[in-house]
Parts: C-alpha cells; structure tokens; sequence
C-alpha cells in the first residue's frame, strides 16, 4: 500500500483494501508473544480480525482489554490532534461522525474485551498504571 499514513492509504486504495492490509497485519502480530498490541479503532470490526482476536484469546495468546472513552473525549482529542491523519469514514467530518462510529463498534469492542478500562479524565501516567495493574492481574 505505500509508505503514506492511513489516511492516505484508505484515500488511495480504498477502505475494503485498508481493512484486508489491517487484517493481514493483524494476523502477524498475533503470532508473537510478549507484546502490546494498540489496535486501531476499526480493526475489531474489519472483516476476520474479531474471530482473530477470538480465537488467540481461547489460545490464551492474547488478551483484550477495551480503553472506552466517551465520544466527548474522543472528539476533544481528535481535535487537539488536528485530526492527524484520520479520515473521514461515514462521510462528513471526522470529528462529527465520533459518535456514529462509537455506537456501531461500542458492542463488538465490549464482546471482545475480558476488561473495559474508562480514559474519560485520566492522564496518561494513570492509564498507564491501571493497564499495568491489569497485566498483572492476568486482566
């Protein structure tokens, strides 16, 4: 797909082919051990990667934990960002369709999750340390 970010990847070759490069990628790093995996917000939802993700866990290769902020906060830090190099996904502005996309992957992000980890008002340093705590604790 090129060298460029992901927005202009998904503007280039399209979002059915972002999610089919996801998906492979995904793939890859679940045949590690040992690592945090940052999942971007669609992956979970990308054709595959939720039965993925399904099956390393009753592997017990991997563990998913959900960092569910509200749309509020997410908003308020894509602005901050500038947006970086986030698209659009349902049309519109990329801010604005937060909540659109949040209530659509909310349910698939929670099936998945063995725990939710709320960053509404925590600073990174607290997330950090709960999200520690919980590897720990075997989540």
């Amino acid at each position: 797909m090129g060298t460029g970010g992901p927005g202009e990847a998904i503007e280039r070759e399209g979002i059915r082919a972002f999610r089919e490069v996801e998906a492979r990628a995904l793939l890859g790093e679940l045949k590690g051990t040992g690592r945090v995996i940052a999942l971007g917000g669609g992956t979970p939802t990308a054709p595959g990667c939720a039965a993925l993700l399904r099956e390393s866990q009753a592997k017990g290769l991997c563990r998913v934990i959900y960092l569910r902020g509200s749309v509020e906060t997410l908003q308020q830090r894509l602005r901050e960002a500038g947006n970086g190099d986030r698209p659009a996904l349902v049309g519109g502005d990329a801010v604005e369709e937060v909540g659109a996309l949040s209530a659509a992957r909310d349910p698939v992000y929670r099936e998945l999750a063995e725990s939710v980890v709320v960053v509404d008002g925590v600073d990174e340093e607290h997330l950090v340390r709960a999200l520690e705590a919980l590897v720990r604790a075997g989540a």
